[in-house]
């Protein structure tokens, strides 16, 4: 918890989307779960903010919350953490640039925001409708299932190696 993008992406919850929640949800809490988190997050620390440092089982974590909330502003590639909370069904808001690798279905399998107000009209819809935050964490849980299984990636990466249409680049674009 000490990589720049997410140490701004807890802040952004912490000082941007919490506040407006709780204008509306004042009892709800929040847990940072991650590795060595920086200064600037463990300070953070309250009674409903919790910073737990490393763990030995995420699970545990995923199963006592309501929502998963990935605001990624900066940075890029393939959150895991998105994956992983989806595939234990928890219903995921996330930022158009976390949603990037990974081309989830806005209002289907995870719901989509990029400013606190986005944010926290997500947060509060899944709040306030159980059975329709289940069924965007069931369908992000199939979704995971679908694209993500290792057996598909790996079937996938066998077909592109094997692939008639691979063709070496040029030994000279390759230097300068």
């Amino acid at each position: 918890m000490n990589y720049p993008p997410n140490i701004e992406a807890v802040l952004f919850i912490c000082k941007k989307i919490l506040p407006l929640i709780r204008i509306h949800k004042p009892e709800i809490s929040f847990c940072i779960a991650g590795t060595n988190p920086a200064r600037e997050i463990t300070k953070l620390s309250t009674k409903h903010i919790v910073v737990t440092g490393w763990v030995q089982d995420i699970r545990p974590y995923y199963n006592a919350s309501k929502i998963f909330i990935a605001p990624m502003q900066t940075g890029s590639g393939l959150q895991n953490k998105l994956l992983e909370a989806m595939a234990m069904k928890i219903p995921c808001v996330t930022s158009t640039l976390a949603n990037n690798a990974i081309n989830a279905i806005d209002t289907e399998t995870v719901l989509i925001a990029n400013t606190p107000e986005e944010f926290t009209k997500q947060i509060l819809y899944l709040l306030n409708n159980p059975e329709k935050a289940k069924i965007i964490g069931n369908a992000g849980f199939e979704f995971v299932k679908k694209n993500f299984d290792w057996d598909i990636i790996v079937g996938n990466l066998e077909k592109l190696i094997s692939s008639q249409d691979l063709t070496p680049a040029p030994l000279s674009t390759l230097r300068r």
